[in-house]
């Protein structure tokens, strides 16, 4: 908590507030074999986070955000339904290698907005040795890069309800926001260097 309190206070009172329960899982899977690393949210559990033990501060503090958007959308959906989403329609994301449902689609790029926004700040901030720095850099630029190729499969798709399309533009324009900020001389990386967390 203290790399994301003196990264962004906001949102480190934002993730205080809302998460109440911290479950650890198991790195290894059955017969002992080791398990990538995984977290997770359930709607019927509202402010608990299940994970297993991240590896670094960066990825705790990127389990903390990611599962925190993933609890806020849920309850917005619950509240006003973003998306009348067909089972069967599954989509391509940059997160994940298998194909994700309309929800999951809306659910990771609201989450990865949420990791590329985080290390906007990181990489803007006073704090932080340049390694540190160019490795937010690096978060930043891949987050905001899954999150610019999500965004379309959204606004196209023909699933979203009005109060959804509405959210997804939202989305698009802090995404455009995050990208004025990107040094240009920077390139935008791959797939998330964790992964998706989810």
């Amino acid at each position: 908590m203290d790399l994301l309190r003196a990264t962004d206070a906001e949102r480190a009172a934002e993730v205080t507030a809302l998460l109440r329960c911290l479950v650890p899982l198991a790195r290894s899977g059955p017969y002992g074999r080791a398990v990538t690393r995984v977290s997770a949210t359930y709607r019927v559990a509202p402010g608990a986070v299940l994970t297993s033990a991240p590896d670094t501060a960066e990825d705790l503090a990127e389990v903390l955000v990611h599962e925190t958007q993933h609890g806020k959308l849920a309850v917005l959906h619950d509240l006003l339904p973003l998306h009348r989403a067909a089972p069967e329609a599954v989509h391509r994301v940059a997160w994940r290698a298998d194909p994700r449902p309309l929800a999951g689609v809306l659910q990771g790029t609201y989450a990865h907005l949420a990791l590329a926004d985080l290390w906007a700040r990181a990489a803007a901030g006073r704090t932080g040795t340049p390694s540190a720095r160019r490795e937010a850099r690096a978060r930043r630029d891949s987050y905001l890069r899954q999150v610019a190729q999500a965004l379309p499969i959204l606004l196209e798709s023909g699933e979203l309800t009005p109060a959804g399309r509405e959210f997804t533009q939202g989305m698009e324009r802090h995404l455009a926001d995050l990208g004025r900020l990107r040094d240009p001389s920077a390139a935008i990386g791959g797939t998330s260097p964790a992964g998706d967390v989810r």
